[in-house]
């Protein structure tokens, strides 16, 4: 897996799928919370309402650089 470098402007969006609804944390590069935790429907509505969230707490309105994406790992059991 690539890492990408971490710099005093990256900020870390942690998200929680659920069947039926969606948890999200925002971090930021000292590992702050700026956000969070948030939990809403899986709709359109709550999404783009959420998305404004996050994008209120972001430096430079939100420019997205480099997107990286974690699976946590499972365990034997979870794997059956």
């Amino acid at each position: 897996m690539h890492a990408a470098p971490v710099t005093s402007s990256t900020v870390v969006v942690a998200v929680d799928v659920g069947k039926r609804s969606v948890a999200l944390s925002v971090t930021d590069a000292g590992r702050h919370r700026v956000l969070g935790p948030v939990e809403f429907e899986m709709t359109r509505s709550a999404l783009a309402s959420v998305v404004g969230q996050v994008r209120g707490v972001l430096p430079d309105a939100g420019r997205v650089g480099t997107v990286k994406v974690e699976r946590p790992q499972r365990s034997e059991d979870e794997r059956r």
